[in-house]
């Protein structure tokens, strides 16, 4: 206050005024770069989430340019599987001849066995992208191991115990 003298008003109150002020601007201060630390702590984290979101936009194209293998494989388990139906159905009338029983034996019926298990592979492949992309936990494992990033051998075992 401009009218009082500064000496008598602290000597009024019973405080020293220049000593809470003095505590106030270093309590501001150490303040003042708490929030800065926090806020570069933050766009840290902002930057990190937005690399994260490139990331996964760019695998979820990637993905879709691949998107075309499922229903081809889905057409070729088909088509094997409608020929093997049609062998069955000669062989059991015996109107199959020996060409057809051969072709049979050594080119449709391994095939579909291989088809089948490219399938399956595909699905479990996809299935660990589900898991690993989601990052979710379950409640009978842990996706990732906590000291470090890499996938733990007892999180793969359990991973293959689910799938199979």
């Amino acid at each position: 206050c401009p009218l009082i003298d500064e000496l008598e008003f602290e000597a009024l109150l019973g405080i020293d005024l220049r000593g809470i002020i003095q505590a106030v601007s270093e309590e501001y201060d150490r303040l003042k770069d708490e929030v800065r630390t926090q806020l570069s702590l933050g766009n840290m984290i902002v930057d990190s989430v937005e690399n994260g979101i490139s990331d996964f936009e760019a695998s979820i194209s990637k993905t879709e340019e691949n998107m075309w293998i499922i229903p081809a494989l889905l057409f070729v388990i088909s088509v094997l599987s409608a020929i093997s139906i049609l062998g069955v159905v000669l062989a059991w009338k015996e109107k199959s001849g020996i060409r057809f029983q051969r072709s049979m034996s050594y080119g449709v019926l391994p095939l579909l066995i291989l088809v089948s298990i490219a399938c399956w592979m595909v699905v479990v492949v996809s299935s660990f992208g589900s898991m690993i992309g989601t990052g979710k936990s379950f409640s009978s494992f842990q996706l990732l191991n906590k000291t470090d990033d890499r996938f733990s051998l007892l999180t793969l075992v359990d991973l293959f115990y689910i799938v199979c």
